[in-house]
């Protein structure tokens, strides 16, 4: 028998698992992994900056405790850019809210063009409405202009003008009287840093008005006071007397409704810019000495 020596007998390390050689690059790939979940956690608790169309604005209080005191407060808190007072967080505001802001003491209606108003955040609905059914409105000399809210995401392409004030013989011939500043979009109100002007309108003229998104996003040209004129045969505003000075009467569960306000100075022109929608506060303009006529 042939003899074999040690050295001819396999090696025990043969028959072991081949050694691994460290790999550097994996401790970097995991080391980078770990870095990365860690950012998206501190990234998603971290405080984030609100929007500036819904930075954090805190309404005084007084705003309302004064309306019921008889007098409206200038409303306009941090300006942004062009006029216009930041909204709190949760986007665009009622119109009821709009208006109470503002400083109004009146009823909006819950129904209009026999639809729900579309609901925005929770806040108070009235009970009653002091809403005008009007569409034509009748000059008396000098009449102002302004804008005080605007909350659509149309609102720096949206123009408000007027239909039959021309003493030219052009008839219904629109013509622009407040025009969005460029960087005046997104939500805001406020009650003297909004475009603004004044027309002559001739006593005993009848004319109506109109806002127009100027790139006809929604493809439904102007969009008048007349409801005849609009695509459906729907009314696209809101007439509301420019009441101050009420007490809002508390009914419970979130309704009530404002009283004994002082006469109205003017009229709130309450739009809604587009037929999918129903909140009629796209945009808000104060029209003075005209006066709507009843239909």
């Amino acid at each position: 028998m042939e003899s074999r020596s040690c050295s001819d007998r396999p090696s025990r390390l043969s028959l072991d698992k081949p050694t691994r050689r460290r790999q550097p690059w994996r401790f970097v790939l995991i080391l980078a992994a770990l870095l990365g979940m860690a950012w998206q956690v501190a990234a998603r608790t971290a405080p984030q900056p609100a929007p500036v169309i819904a930075a954090v604005v805190s309404v005084p209080t007084s705003t309302v405790t004064a309306a019921r005191r008889g007098h409206v407060p200038a409303f306009k808190k941090g300006l942004s850019g062009v006029g216009g007072a930041r909204l709190t967080p949760g986007g665009e505001l009622s119109l009821q809210e709009t208006l109470d802001q503002l400083g109004y003491t009146v009823n909006v209606p819950t129904t209009h063009g026999g639809q729900p108003l579309t609901p925005q955040r929770p806040y108070r609905v009235s009970t009653r409405s002091d809403a005008v059914d009007a569409e034509t409105f009748q000059g008396d000399g000098e009449a102002d202009f302004r804008i005080l809210s605007q909350q659509a995401m149309l609102a720096g392409t949206t123009v408000f003008g007027i239909e039959g004030a021309s003493s030219s013989g052009s008839g219904d011939a629109e013509e622009t009287l407040l025009r969005p500043v460029a960087t005046g979009f997104g939500l805001w109100l406020s009650n003297d840093d909004g475009p603004a002007g004044t027309r002559f309108v001739a006593g005993g003229q009848n004319v109506r008005f109109f806002i127009r998104d100027t790139q006809d996003s929604f493809h439904l040209g102007a969009l008048t006071s007349r409801a005849a004129d609009n695509q459906g045969g729907g009314s696209q505003v809101i007439v509301l007397p420019a009441l101050s000075g009420g007490t809002w009467v508390d009914e419970g569960s979130d309704t009530g409704h404002w009283e004994n306000s002082d006469a109205s100075h003017g009229y709130l022109l309450c739009w809604e810019d587009s037929r999918w929608d129903a909140d009629y506060q796209d945009i808000v303009v104060l029209v003075q000495n005209v006066h709507p006529l009843a239909q």
